[in-house]
């Protein structure tokens, strides 16, 4: 009998130590198809003009910088929309003398009655609707900093009527290893996971940082109550992606990476960049749970590392965990590279530690009671939509830098 169950143990571990080996490899075709797929567009006549909306919570030195780089954008004609909290009056102050130094740009400024949430757009997304003055908008989050050539790279996807909203990655600037270990779990976790979903049903999903959509698609009041109500019903970035295929959109992955620069770390900041990415994982269960429980296979270095130790380091076990964990590390160096972030680099270190972290709250989900304590409510009309046989975004030019 326990010559039996040993034997099923270790077959049980193979098989999950292949599936990982097959997700891994199939995560670096994905990566590189949209690294290829990617490119810089030098110069375009496509410049339509742009509404941008930025939200303010706090004032630093790194925050200060992105607000001037919005300002300094090489773009003809944009507008810039600053949201902030209502008795902010740095930020306040902040506004008003950005607004004296680039008198030739079109800025003004929203005080929001309601909190605003670093994450999540609240009620003041609807009264920016009052003011905006164009039919593109842009929505960047307060802790992102972006390139002069950033909106002449985010609006060239709207040369395609058929593209309701354009989002970005982002690399991130972490001061310790504990902001890092969330810069990690983003980057080598949730991506590669997103780019398999987009390599074989288009993308349905945006990316917290910055988006781009149309106007017509904010009219319809599904979007538009989804993106204002974030922060109370809790729909994340995932959600909202699927909206415009319901409205006939189609959401695009640009190549352009975004800067998410943050504060010196605490341990909420920490927790809070981690409790972004989980998340994502909590809605994967509610909204596509056969994609949820294939995660499970995902986590090839703990599965190989057990059968090392079930198996008492037989040499086969020996091969299977080597080149479990070469494509493990290589699809983390790959997307490192793609997205030219050197905070993976210096903290590559980490990596078996977020896996290690990240399968505890995968088991943690799995168990029912816990799934039904955190799983949302979903919108309505939310059904998974069918991916689109033309201009999908593995056909369309996915217009950005690398």
């Amino acid at each position: 009998m326990d010559v039996l169950l040993h034997l099923s143990l270790s077959l049980g571990l193979a098989s999950l130590c292949c599936g990982a080996l097959g997700f891994y490899g199939y995560a670096l075709y994905s990566t590189l198809n949209y690294w290829l797929q990617s490119e810089t567009v030098p110069y375009s006549e496509f410049q339509p003009p742009v509404t941008l909306l930025k939200r303010l919570r706090r004032l630093d030195p790194a925050t200060q910088a992105s607000l001037v780089s919005l300002c300094q954008q090489h773009y003809p004609t944009y507008q810039i929309l600053f949201l902030v909290e209502d008795g902010a009056t740095a930020a306040i102050d902040t506004v008003g003398k950005l607004i004296q130094q680039f008198p030739e740009r079109d800025i003004q400024l929203i005080v929001s009655s309601q909190p605003l949430d670093n994450h999540a757009w609240g009620p003041g997304l609807i009264q920016a609707t009052t003011l905006a003055r164009y039919d593109l908008w842009v929505l960047i989050d307060p802790d992102i900093q972006v390139g002069p050539d950033y909106l002449h790279q985010l609006v060239q996807p709207f040369r395609y009527p058929g593209v309701g909203i354009v989002t970005c990655p982002s690399r991130w600037q972490s001061h310790d290893w504990a902001t890092a270990l969330a810069a990690i779990g983003t980057v080598t976790d949730l991506y590669p996971g997103l780019l398999v979903t987009r390599q074989r049903e288009g993308v349905h999903f945006t990316l917290s940082g910055t988006l781009a959509l149309r106007r017509a698609l904010l009219d319809q009041p599904a979007c538009l109550d989804s993106l204002a109500a974030q922060q109370s019903q809790h729909i994340s970035d995932l959600r909202l992606g699927r909206l415009p295929a319901i409205h006939g959109y189609r959401v695009v992955l640009s190549g352009y990476v975004v800067e998410q620069i943050g504060e010196r770390p605490t341990a909420d900041s920490w927790i809070e960049g981690v409790r972004r990415h989980f998340r994502s994982i909590q809605d994967l269960h509610a909204t596509r749970p056969e994609l949820y429980w294939l995660k499970g296979i995902t986590y090839g270095t703990l599965s190989s590392s057990l059968l090392l130790l079930v198996t008492h380091g037989a040499a086969l076990a020996w091969a299977l965990c080597g080149l479990t964990w070469m494509l493990r590390l290589l699809l983390g160096s790959v997307m490192s590279f793609v997205l030219c972030d050197r905070t993976i680099r210096r903290y590559f270190w980490l990596l078996p530690v977020w896996d290690l972290l990240s399968f505890g709250v995968w088991c943690w989900l799995s168990v029912p009671s816990a799934a039904l304590r955190t799983q949302h409510p979903s919108p309505s009309g939310l059904a998974k939509p069918s991916a689109s046989p033309a201009l999908g975004s593995t056909t369309l030019l996915d217009a950005g830098v690398r």
